[in-house]
């Protein structure tokens, strides 16, 4: 089998937390991030699980981020994009620069080390893509069986037509 250019993980999950009237809020799982077979967050930090994502929110800005990434994918005449996935409620971020198809991948630690980015990879737009789209995906699923009610919730639904948005580039773009 095959391993993903890159992924998030989700490891510990509390279940009670995404039943909670306020789940989508308070939901923090256990959070690694890997290029190939390399725990990104381990091999830099020494912290291969972050323990306290605000999952839902941060996922709420990787959507929006990873939507104008996809529009400006085509758009050469800017030599270089840059997107910041913020890991909210860590301290942590990855800030993904475009050059060209590629994304030369950074990790930047918010507090400790006064904003130092840190270069960790290189992968494809088309592998970062993917791995926002899985994470999110494994996510609204998450929340469909345990809490259907937020999927009533007009922000909720704006992300799923973000998700679907991006879901249908990687189709797209695969062919």
């Amino acid at each position: 089998m095959a391993v993903p250019e890159c992924r998030f993980v989700l490891g510990t999950i509390d279940e009670n937390e995404v039943r909670d009237q306020d789940g989508y809020s308070i939901f923090e799982p256990e959070l690694s991030f890997y290029i190939g077979e390399t725990n990104v967050f381990g091999a830099t930090y020494g912290k291969p699980k972050l323990n306290n994502v605000v999952i839902m929110h941060a996922r709420e800005e990787w959507l929006t981020s990873t939507i104008s990434m996809i529009r400006d994918v085509d758009d050469d005449e800017v030599p270089h994009f840059e997107y910041d996935y913020h890991l909210l409620g860590s301290q942590y971020s990855i800030v993904a620069l475009r050059r060209g198809s590629n994304l030369d991948l950074h990790t930047e630690n918010e507090f400790g080390n006064l904003g130092v980015r840190k270069p960790v990879g290189r992968v494809t737009v088309r592998g970062w893509v993917s791995a926002i789209a899985g994470i999110s995906r494994q996510l609204s699923d998450l929340f469909r069986r345990l809490q259907p009610e937020v999927f009533s919730d007009s922000l909720f639904q704006r992300q799923e037509l973000a998700l679907q948005e991006i879901e249908s580039w990687l189709i797209a773009d695969a062919a």
